[in-house]
């Protein structure tokens, strides 16, 4: 089975879901719920919600989520 794998570092935990920030450019900011498959040091394995070739955002997510989420 073939997952996407992306920093640990890019999973923010909020509402009992995982979410990662999706960043397509400057002014276009996805927050996404994905499934996370596990987690092994830095790398996390996520089922869905995010495909191969996208970028995340792995520093300063959870303030960027708080600020699109609030």
């Amino acid at each position: 089975k073939q997952l996407v794998a992306i920093p640990s570092s890019a999973v923010l935990f909020d509402k009992s879901k995982d979410w990662v920030m999706v960043y397509k450019d400057k002014k276009h900011i996805e927050t996404r719920q994905i499934e996370v498959y596990s987690k092994i040091g830095d790398v996390t394995y996520v089922t869905s919600g995010i495909s191969e070739n996208e970028k995340v955002i792995s520093k300063n997510g959870l303030l960027i989520y708080d600020a699109l989420n609030d």
